[in-house]
């Protein structure tokens, strides 16, 4: 045997070592135990930024921006410029601040439709992927898929 090789004589998992900074671990009690976990949402964080965002705007020279007679804060430039941009995303987001979210799905109820209606509903989505949509009378034919030579498709 070499010394860069270790047996065990035994199949025992080697014992788990304490952590933590003095090698003790945790010991019931210790205030430094986070039981409620990673908090949900960083409320203080949150605060600071509307704190910030209440804020006047001001230009290069330090001035307070004026709109319509009113000292423009933070938050009223940033929508201003999102408002005015070029990128879809910042336009998507004023809309969003201003108006409520874009739903991102869409739901249909499917019992109160004709199978035509479906049909006719589905139809844009399927063509976006190149499937069409075969008439119900239209005969089936399944086709076995390709099998590499030499393969009979058995395990």
């Amino acid at each position: 045997m070499t010394d860069d090789v270790i047996q065990r004589e035994s199949n025992e998992p080697p014992a788990k070592k304490k952590g933590g900074i003095t090698g003790k671990g945790f010991i019931k009690g210790d205030p430094r135990i986070n039981r409620l976990g990673r908090p949900r949402s960083f409320d203080a964080l949150r605060e600071l930024g509307q704190q910030i965002a209440h804020e006047a705007a001001k230009d290069k020279a330090g001035e307070p921006i004026v709109f319509s007679g009113k000292v423009a804060t933070i938050a009223e430039m940033i929508l201003r410029s999102w408002a005015q941009s070029t990128s879809p995303q910042l336009q998507r987001a004023f809309i969003e601040v201003a108006f409520g979210k874009v739903p991102d799905d869409i739901r249909i109820t499917l019992d109160r439709m004709s199978d035509d209606d479906l049909a006719k509903a589905i139809e844009p989505y399927l063509a976006r992927f190149g499937i069409g949509i075969e008439p119900p009378d239209a005969e089936r034919v399944e086709v076995a898929p390709d099998l590499p030579d030499g393969d009979n498709g058995a395990a």
